[in-house]
């Protein structure tokens, strides 16, 4: 590879000028050049990406064992022309005698050519001397060219060329001439951060202009061609994946935190996560949906008059820690989160958060390299800062909790033990009741039988490639193929569904349909209708068992009043009442075709709702006296089976009572002579408002693209339905659970649908669709968490013949 260390005899000797003219210099000339910054420096990177429009990567051998530096190194480099590192400090500054931790150090194990910059000022033979020390203190060969700085052209530059070069035998390269007009200005912490500089895309442009005309290019660019591939290792890199798939972090990013290693930001995506960028000074409040914060280092200080004017954010960053959501904050972050910051110009209020104050000095505090300790794992990082807390905290401590904060910079590749320890901490959301989905919802006018077909010519067949890569990952994990059964099945089916083979689920939301049945007066039920009423009113107390299932799965719940016999004032129910209840099917069609396109409308609309707010995963249920023997009857005549095979107790009737049942739904099939052919004609003369909205929330998830899982017998028959009418419908479907209704296994038979569970139940409402969303969670973490066979470099699994 071709790779190359800009360094310097000292800070402030201008490497990093020399560094940003170089980049600008190649990318002028076609030259596609990775950059990097030697030591834990979060400024100069900027500077490298406001010129390469590339992100810049830290190397640190301190922080990094060699192993995995060698490896981010080659990865960042790949595809680029040349890798270029500026160094850090003094080439030979660094952690005791040994150097640790400086650019001597990096140099030394990435085996870099290295390019001295030598500030003349004040001073001619002499850097013949600088020049020869630090050779003499390099390895054989390592210094492979100078540049001097503050040199202006003609003679001054021809003496200092020819001492050096006579003197020590390292080829000078070429000189930057002084430049006043084009001076990067510092604060304390360094250089002013590169999106605060003015102007400087036309400071670089000078700088680069002078040195493309002094610089022997083609010197410098056959040095870089003897830097040795960094022999890499991935199984090193493999050691710290983690599971963090659907986690949203929130991160503060502006001009007062912007002090983040990029590889930290790459790692936390690679393993799922999606960062979703904020800022305290300019945002009202926090983006919607984060399960996490990360507040960098940066100048809070600096920015202390407007972060305290931004009076709702700080509002809303408090009430997220409240709510106990994991918050990591370094350095910068650690003072955003106190009750106060004190500097010269006053005392100024943040975000309340901690417990402690912030005070600035005018001399550094802490300066290096120390250790911190998190969970029983000890890790390395750095600190930098002026400031101080009250009451004061020691080097490398933090304040755990919910919050995580220090004034330590963490590099989360430094350790992979430590960074399982803040994945698992990041993945630990506060248990929280889920709260009802209370998104109005616009039902889909469906004024006839072609405005639905119209707008189900929108269902695509689920994606085959990304199930075909799912399912090559899945037989890639360390276990026999195929080995964890309806498990991978559900991650091929979900990655095709997704249309991603990184298929997420973070949101989950149960639609219980609820509505009344005419057919109750003829004795099909052990319960008087008024239990429809009052167990739709329960849903929003949290008080029914899908209330419990759904709190223990994550999961939020919408309900829907499709037609129940009585005024529901309760807040947090949809009402899209079609009427209190239908007819009586044993004398009658239930539903007018009309309202049965309402009622389907309704179900599409809620499911176009639900997706535009993020939910991934949806599940169903149902309330409604009677709708077992609905149920029934659309069954039997979209199976072909006799009454006797699918018909059963539903709410627990006797036998006297189960025989009177069958006899109503055989007569009600007598009056209304439905057609299998038609299966919405079906529906409309046999079924109910709730299995029409069911239907409607099924062939809404087709054409959303959405995972949609069966509860019990109701819901299988409205999916049994929706997929007469609309097959391509089954591809999106789960079945929950074999209900001990007859019916059910019968109907699941019919879609060809495997249950994920069986446990005898026949309770409704959605219990059995909550019960088997954390199996979608287990297969997924499965997915992304299980090692596989290529990290661990053995062969896999091979089917016998």
């Amino acid at each position: 590879m071709n790779g190359l260390m800009i360094t310097g005899t000292h800070t402030g000797c201008g490497k990093t000028s020399i560094t940003l003219a170089i980049l600008a210099v190649l990318k002028s000339r076609g030259l596609r050049v990775a950059s990097f910054k030697a030591g834990p420096d979060f400024i100069d990177p900027l500077f490298h990406q406001s010129v390469t429009g590339f992100p810049s990567y830290n190397l640190d051998p301190y922080l990094l064992e060699e192993p995995v530096l060698r490896s981010l190194f080659a990865r960042h480099s790949l595809g680029s022309d040349l890798s270029l590192v500026e160094g850090a400090m003094g080439f030979f500054d660094g952690l005791g005698r040994q150097e640790i931790g400086s650019s001597a150090h990096l140099a030394q194990v990435l085996t870099l050519p290295v390019v001295l910059v030598v500030d003349c000022t004040a001073q001619y033979q002499s850097a013949a001397a600088v020049v020869a020390g630090f050779q003499k203190l390099m390895p054989p060969g390592q210094l492979a060219g100078v540049i001097l700085n503050q040199v202006t052209a003609g003679a001054s530059f021809s003496l200092l060329k020819d001492c050096i070069e006579e003197q020590t035998g390292v080829p000078v390269l070429g000189h930057l001439s002084p430049l006043p007009e084009v001076r990067l200005e510092s604060r304390h912490l360094g250089l002013v951060q590169a999106e605060e500089v003015e102007r400087l895309g036309d400071k670089v442009s000078r700088i680069a202009q002078s040195l493309s005309q002094t610089l022997d290019w083609d010197k410098l660019l056959s040095l870089a061609s003897a830097c040795p591939d960094p022999s890499p290792a991935p199984e090193a890199l493999a050691a710290f994946r983690q599971n963090l798939q659907g986690l949203r972090i929130g991160l503060a990013w502006d001009k007062a935190f912007r002090f983040y290693y990029q590889d930290n930001l790459e790692l936390l995506e690679q393993c799922g996560a999606r960062l979703v960028r904020f800022s305290p000074l300019n945002d009202e409040a926090l983006p919607p949906g984060l399960d996490a914060l990360y507040l960098g280092g940066g100048y809070p200080e600096v920015f202390a008059r407007q972060l305290t004017s931004n009076e709702t954010m700080r509002s809303d960053i408090r009430a997220f820690a409240a709510a106990g959501r994991p918050v990591l904050a370094e350095c910068g972050g650690l003072m955003y989160l106190g009750r106060t910051l004190q500097t010269d110009e006053g005392t100024y209020t943040m975000a309340g958060v901690l417990p402690v104050g912030t005070q600035m000095t005018d001399r550094l505090q802490h300066f290096g390299y120390t250790e911190i300790e998190f969970e029983g794992v000890r890790s390395r990082c750095h600190e930098f800062h002026y400031s101080r807390l009250v009451p004061e905290m020691p080097p490398g401590s933090l304040i755990q909790g919910k919050v995580l904060a220090g004034y330590a910079h963490l590099h989360f590749w430094s350790n992979p033990q430590f960074f399982a320890r803040i994945a698992a901490w990041l993945r630990a959301r506060p248990v929280t009741p889920p709260k009802l989905s209370l998104e109005p919802a616009q039902p889909v006018e469906l004024a006839q039988r072609s405005d639905l077909n119209r707008y189900m010519a929108a269902v695509q067949k689920p994606d085959k490639a990304a199930s075909a890569a799912a399912q090559a990952r899945l037989d890639d994990l360390t276990k026999p193929l195929g080995s964890l059964g309806l498990l991978e099945e559900t991650v091929i089916r979900l990655a095709g569904i997704t249309d991603s083979e990184s298929p997420r689920i973070d949101r989950k939301c149960i639609l219980v349909f609820c509505a009344d049945n005419g057919v109750t007066v003829e004795g099909v039920s052990s319960c008087p209708t008024e239990v429809t009423a009052s167990v739709t009113g329960n849903f929003t107390r949290g008080l029914t068992g899908v209330n419990v299932f759904a709190r223990l799965a994550g999961s939020a719940l919408r309900v829907i009043d499709m037609g129940v016999d009585a005024d529901l004032p309760e807040p947090g129910i949809h009402s899209h009442k079609i009427a209190r209840g239908t007819a009586n099917m044993a004398v009658g069609p239930a539903m007018s075709e009309q309202q049965v396109l309402r009622a389907i409308g309704v179900g599409l609309g809620t499911v176009a709702t639900l997706k535009a707010q993020g939910y991934q995963l949806l599940g169903t249920g149902e309330m409604g006296i009677g709708n077992t023997s609905t149920s029934s009857a659309l069954t039997a005549v979209l199976t072909g089976l006799p009454l006797e095979l699918v018909v059963g107790r539903g709410s627990g009737l006797s036998d006297e009572a189960l025989e009177r049942k069958i006899r109503v739904i055989e007569k009600s099939l007598e009056v209304n002579q439905p057609d299998p052919a038609d299966p919405l004609g079906v529906l409309a003369k046999v079924g109910g408002f709730d299995l029409a909205g069911l239907v409607g929330a099924y062939l809404g998830a087709a054409v959303n693209r959405l995972p949609i899982v069966i509860d019990g017998f109701i819901t299988t028959a409205a999916a049994l339905v929706a997929v007469r009418m609309f097959p391509e419908v089954r591809d999106y479907l789960f079945a929950s659970h074999g209900s001990a209704e007859p019916g059910s296994s019968h109907a699941l038979a019919a879609l060809g649908l495997k249950p994920m569970l069986d446990l005898g139940l026949r309770l409704g409402e959605g219990t059995g669709a909550a019960l088997a969303f954390p199996l979608f969670d287990a297969a997924l973490a499965a997915y992304y968490q299980m090692g596989s066979f290529s990290d661990a470099k053995i062969e896999a699994y091979v089917p016998q013949k």
